[in-house]
């Protein structure tokens, strides 16, 4: 039921404990419907997705106990009953586009990059959100648009020339994943949930796919001040997407589908920071061992870079060539993770296994990304990721449930002898009290203990 052989060829040391780990958690699902499913095939970017976890476990009680996982072709049978525990693999940013369009030599770069600057981000299941369509506004979680370039030597002469790219990688959140958590509810049958996702017009009077896929043309349009037509296509493909034959449905998470996208030159994420690579299908014959299937990325490790480690280019790098909302959160953990790196030998192995040729490397200058507000993040994750010297100013959430603010309190007699938190007149130190007036702590206790009463 499970091929693990492209994830293991990634790890030729042995497959790590949190892969491990994950592993096991995809095959105790499925043995619930052993008869209803076909070939699970764990693609080498397999891995488990900690901040749409975090990010969904906010809206939804639910998914702070059911993880969510990238990087697998799940082929289930049309009968198999779909349940909220599937959120693991029908990934919730369905149909999500990535591409990348040629912008003119003689195109203003810097008003390209301010507008892109300009953008915002969704505000998930405000009341303005649900009251607005197609909004200009980027995802809260994995989106990006940015500006790419790529070397050529042109002519005889070798003379190597840049190119100029606006890239993309957009989903609608707002709009889709109410949609999938309701379908995720509702008991119903593999066929029923590809039927409704694939060509039910759920969404504005239209297709989820057709909808993100106007919603990209929008964004290039706004931020290039030109129309899609006068732009150079590249390629554009969608990937979290689910297909079907006479047996069988089929879902590519983060993984797009080579035959599906034949005109469609793959493309390969390095990392959020590195920029893309195109490739080029090296065969569109039936003979494909995994289903034409091809990884969007190379893959999560689990592991954070750490900022006190950086050489002074990489820091330079993520400061000057990325935009969020950095007054919300000064780090952005999607630009902080540690990737497989595709330059390995263990990752050509893939590229043949998977029937493609790399074609060109395009490297990004900058980009408008999610935010990724991770407010419950271990304190030692924070630590590690955070931008600045020793002295920086940290924030943590003010909540007794947070670690740092629970070993903060339990500590404070020691804590307090390397720096005053609680001024001195509020802190008895030989009792390791904290001291309010009482007036001050009367309102505490009727203001806010009745609610907790």
């Amino acid at each position: 039921m499970f091929k693990t052989e492209l994830l293991e060829t990634i790890y030729p040391g042995g497959l790590p404990d949190n892969i491990q780990k994950g592993i096991s958690d995809i095959e105790q699902h499925f043995i619930k419907q052993r008869g209803q499913v076909g070939i699970i095939t764990l693609l080498p970017n397999f891995c488990k997705d900690n901040d749409m976890q975090a990010f969904l476990s906010c809206h939804f009680e639910e998914f702070k106990d059911i993880p969510i996982y990238r990087g697998l072709l799940v082929e289930v049978r049309p009968q198999y009953k779909i349940s909220i525990e599937d959120a693991r693999w029908i990934y919730p940013q369905l149909y999500k586009t990535r591409g990348l369009v040629q912008i003119p030599d003689y195109a203003d770069l810097k008003s390209i990059k301010d507008r892109m600057k300009s953008l915002e981000e969704t505000q998930f299941g405000s009341k303005t959100t649900e009251s607005k369509q197609t909004d200009i506004r980027l995802s809260e979680v994995y989106n990006s648009i940015g500006i790419y370039t790529s070397q050529f030597a042109e002519s005889d002469f070798g003379i190597v020339e840049n190119k100029s790219y606006v890239g993309y990688d957009l989903s609608i959140d707002e709009h889709v994943i109410p949609q999938w958590y309701k379908y995720l509810n509702e008991e119903i049958t593999a066929e029923e949930i590809y039927a409704a996702f694939f060509s039910d017009r759920i969404v504005h009077g239209t297709t989820i796919k057709n909808l993100v896929s106007e919603s990209a043309t929008a964004f290039i349009e706004l931020v290039t001040d030109a129309s899609v037509q006068s732009l150079g296509h590249v390629t554009d493909v969608s990937y979290n997407c689910f297909y079907s034959n006479k047996h069988a449905i089929f879902f590519f998470n983060h993984a797009m589908n080579l035959l599906g996208a034949a005109s469609r030159p793959p493309i390969l994420n390095r990392s959020c920071a590195a920029g893309y690579t195109i490739f080029k299908p090296r065969t569109c014959n039936n003979n494909h061992p995994y289903n034409f299937a091809w990884p969007i990325d190379t893959g999560f490790t689990g592991e954070f870079h750490d900022w006190d480690t950086m050489n002074d280019r990489a820091k330079g790098r993520v400061q000057r060539c990325f935009q969020w909302a950095r007054e919300k959160i000064p780090f952005n953990t999607w630009i902080m993770k540690i990737v497989n790196s595709d330059k390995t030998p263990a990752w050509k192995v893939i590229e043949n296994k998977l029937q493609v040729v790399p074609d060109k490397n395009i490297s990004l200058q900058y980009a408008r990304v999610s935010t990724h507000r991770q407010n419950n993040l271990a304190a030692a994750k924070i630590l590690k990721i955070h931008p600045g010297n020793e002295q920086e100013l940290v924030a943590f959430p003010m909540q007794y449930t947070h670690e740092i603010i629970n070993l903060l309190v339990s500590n404070y007699a020691e804590v307090h002898r390397q720096v005053n938190i609680i001024k001195p007149q509020f802190y008895d130190e030989k009792t390791n009290s904290i001291k309010l007036p009482k007036d001050v702590a009367k309102s505490i206790v009727n203001g806010y203990g009745s609610k907790h009463a």
